[in-house]
């Protein structure tokens, strides 16, 4: 399961293992109980959850950011024990994005956080943030300096299928 805001969304499911439920502008304290319980009624081997940009843009700071993300994945391990939860840190943004009060260095200080937050064996944090760039998104993997082009997509796809195999899910091959 995939679970997350545009950039998620954006993926797709990498095959048809995968279900994604993410949700353009979303925030991690918005998920309603109701798609947890959805969710938790599929019963997946693996969710992944992005989220955290949005939350920045709107004026949360990294600490509050992380608490959310975190509150959401403990939700999830609640509702489908067994089923192993990880966290995707949120991607870097170009220095010239239209993200407007998210910064890098608040998208930083928000993926160590939840390091620290969800340190434990039970979720999974994973901060892959320099495959896409050094510091900040690769120009050339984005269009606007917050969302994912098509190489960009592309990129994070294969990602998410390694990071989602590795935590037990099955391969799309």
């Amino acid at each position: 399961m995939l679970i997350g805001d545009s950039i998620m969304k954006a993926v797709g499911s990498p095959c048809p293992a995968f279900a994604n439920f993410a949700v353009s502008g979303a925030r991690a304290r918005d998920v309603p109980a109701e798609l947890v319980a959805e969710i938790a009624r599929l019963k997946p081997a693996v969710i992944l959850i992005m989220f955290g940009i949005n939350d920045l843009r709107r004026g949360d700071g990294p600490a509050e950011v992380a608490q959310s993300v975190a509150a959401l994945a403990r939700r999830f391990q609640a509702a489908v024990p067994g089923t192993r939860v990880v966290v995707l840190a949120p991607l870097p943004l170009t220095q010239n994005s239209n993200a407007e009060a998210a910064d890098n260095a608040a998208v930083r200080k928000t993926a160590a956080i939840l390091h620290v937050e969800l340190n434990d064996d039970s979720v999974r944090v994973v901060d892959f943030s320099t495959l896409f760039g050094k510091g900040e998104l690769a120009p050339e993997l984005t269009g606007d300096g917050l969302h994912l082009n098509a190489m960009g997509n592309y990129r994070l796809t294969a990602v998410i299928e390694a990071v989602a195999v590795a935590a037990g899910a099955k391969a799309c091959r």
